[in-house]
């Protein structure tokens, strides 16, 4: 969750000659802390830069740029065929082979009292990421990540507004590999959104207490596919540097209220869709210790559905959905690390598990264990060696399981099991 998910909230860019933090951390005080992943740097109180006076930040002082390269090889144990495409049920190293999940940059200008922040991607997971006319395709920002200006309106008051496309709040993990402890992502990360189109109001009331509020489009919306907003909350509590807790919620339609004319079929408006809502409340919790970095990230989502959408002739209905994930990481020195993380994900209604290939409309569950064997030989080079295992259950009827196997495996099909072992590496600027 998706952050989590500052997270999202501006991520901590930790120095990567640091392996403690480079390759176990992600976004310190932000999504992978807690809710964003916004590169913004935190911004100064005063005047603008062109009426500043003499010894005032200059406006290049303000401007952060990073850009940097993330690709994998990932090889599947049950080798199947096609050999990209089936890692099916992961976020973005869906590829079995070699493959590049995305070249990006980021620049950001502080805000003081206006900036902007804009993150550009390219690549594989540039399409995953924006998939679908209403998240990006259709509107032009396939190739963008976030793109929000922000304006500070009381100088010396803790006040932000973000405007435009920003990393969504929810989740302890991100995009952006080189800000998790681990190279893939949990299970539970593909039932949270990636993104958010709106407004996001940030009062950091103290060092200890942050609260964000969220007007926005939905889930991965850049062009909202209803008439009714989607709102969400969160809260930011550190009580100390090394423990972080983050409580977020997100609410809204999430259906579509109106199909447009296609082939013979004329325009439709659906009944009901701006009153069915998704319920999503995620909470994250961060600790540090010495060498050692642990990350909890638990989920409950529920959801009205119209009738049919599961299965035909079924009522209208609400289902739910539960899971979360445990990563401890430990830097061994400051050139070498490693993580362990395990994820669970109960759908007892059959409306996630889907994704991993389990049949609609039957209570399932996925299982998701992952070893993390990070090296940082440079700086700039993030090098992450991780063997994962994927298991689904379903109780339906004669379920075999839907991962695919080689045409000459014995017996052949498909498997309940799916083993990977996954090599990235992350060049960055910064």
């Amino acid at each position: 969750m998706k952050s989590l998910l500052g997270r999202r909230h501006s991520p901590l860019l930790s120095s990567l000659a640091v392996i403690a933090w480079s390759a176990i951390s992600y976004a310190q005080e932000g999504q992978g802390a807690g809710p964003d992943e916004s590169p913004a740097p935190p911004a100064p109180a005063g005047t603008s830069a062109v009426l500043a006076a003499p010894g005032a930040r200059k406006w290049y002082d303000a401007v952060k740029v990073e850009g940097f390269v993330d690709a994998y090889a990932s090889v599947n144990a049950n080798s199947p065929k096609p050999q990209s495409g089936q890692n099916l049920g992961r976020a973005f190293d869906v590829t079995n082979g070699f493959a590049v999940h995305w070249a990006g940059v980021n620049v950001s200008y502080a805000p003081e009292p206006v900036g902007a922040t804009v993150g550009l991607r390219f690549g594989q997971g540039a399409a995953m990421y924006n998939a679908g006319p209403d998240a990006g395709a259709g509107a032009g920002l396939i190739f963008v990540k976030q793109a929000f200006a922000s304006y500070r309106p009381v100088a010396g008051v803790p006040l932000q507004l973000d405007f435009g496309k920003f990393d969504t709040w929810i989740g302890a993990e991100v995009a952006d590999t080189q800000y998790n402890m681990t190279y893939t992502r949990a299970a539970i990360f593909t039932t949270q959104p990636y993104f958010h189109t709106g407004l996001r109001v940030d009062i950091a009331v103290s060092e200890q207490f942050d609260l964000k509020l969220y007007a926005v489009n939905g889930y991965n919306n850049s062009i909202d596919n209803n008439a009714m907003k989607t709102f969400g909350a969160s809260v930011g509590i550190t009580p100390v540097k090394e423990i972080a807790v983050y409580l977020n919620y997100i609410g809204g339609p999430e259906q579509n209220d109106y199909v447009p004319a296609t082939g013979m079929a004329g325009p439709m408006v659906v009944p009901g869709a701006n009153q069915r809502w998704r319920h999503l409340g995620d909470v994250v919790a961060d600790f540090k210790f010495g060498r050692g970095h642990v990350l909890v990230n638990g989920d409950y989502g529920t959801e009205k559905l119209a009738a049919g959408t599961l299965a035909m002739g079924d009522p209208e209905k609400s289902v739910s959905w539960f899971g979360g994930n445990l990563t401890v990481g430990y830097a061994v020195t400051d050139l070498f690390a490693f993580a362990l993380r395990g994820g669970y994900l109960a759908d007892p209604d059959g409306y996630v598990a889907p994704l991993w290939g389990a049949p609609a409309g039957e209570a399932a569950s996925v299982v998701d264990g992952t070893v993390t064997l990070a090296v940082t030989p440079t700086p700039n080079l993030i090098i992450k060696l991780e063997p994962r295992v994927d298991a689904v259950a379903s109780d339906a009827s004669g379920f075999e399981g839907n991962f695919p196997k080689a045409p000459d495996a014995a017996p052949p099909g498909v498997s309940k099991v799916l083993f990977t072992t996954t090599l990235g590496v992350v060049a960055t600027t910064n």
